[in-house]
């Protein structure tokens, strides 16, 4: 086999690669992409929320266990006294803290799966936002390169300390803000995004196009 044979066949190989990978990426994004459409990468979202939500889980879910286990006995305890209440009254209390305790692991799950529900990608022609209200509600904007006026970073003292911050973007037209807080290294995806954002609306610039809806359905 000559090298230009070994070099197309190497292209054409890494070629199809590229094109499965994406094609596997696009099944599992929550929204669709147009035909010319290429995702570029969805913003990283710090994992210290759920070290808070998961000690904050741990810590109640535990004093509600503590005060099952004490209360259970039907014995003379701390339990029983702090909440002012016989031995035999508090045996027969003791099953609801061990509900709450079970709960409160429950409540700690779904504020963990809502956490990462809430997500925002870049692609080549516009930044998908989506945020999770509840279990139920989802909100999504799809909004054009065209339509984003400003996009910014903040972070404040323990942002700047742990390594996030939050990511604003801001439209013409409608004034509508969009934006996802605990976004790691958030001012390198400000330098992406605003080049993407540039380079595509100098590119409808120079192909004389128009500027698409602000919100796509999707």
């Amino acid at each position: 086999m000559s090298f230009g044979k070994e070099k197309f066949y190497l292209i054409s190989c890494m070629h199809l690669y590229v094109r499965i990978k994406l094609n596997n990426m696009s099944k599992s994004l929550p929204f669709e992409l147009s035909k010319n459409e290429i995702l570029i990468e969805e913003f990283r979202r710090s994992k210290i929320p759920y070290l808070f939500i998961y000690s904050a889980t741990l810590f109640v879910a535990s004093l509600f266990f503590i005060m099952f286990f004490q209360l259970y006995g039907a014995g003379e305890s701390w339990a029983s006294s702090w909440i002012g209440v016989s031995p035999e009254v508090g045996s027969e209390i003791a099953p609801i803290f061990g509900f709450l305790s079970a709960l409160s692991v429950l409540f700690g799950v779904v504020a963990a799966h809502i956490y990462s529900l809430n997500r925002m990608f870049l692609t080549n022609e516009h930044v998908i936002r989506i945020k999770q209200h509840g279990l139920v509600a989802t909100d999504k904007k799809v909004i054009s390169h065209l339509n984003i006026e400003d996009i910014k970073a903040r972070q404040h003292i323990i942002g700047k300390i742990l390594g996030y911050g939050r990511v604003t973007m801001s439209t013409e037209g409608q004034n509508a803000t969009y934006d996802i807080n605990f976004i790691v290294a958030p001012f390198n995806y400000v330098k992406t995004a605003t080049d993407i954002r540039d380079d595509y609306q100098q590119n409808v610039i120079d192909q004389g196009g128009k500027s698409i809806p602000l919100v796509e359905k999707r």
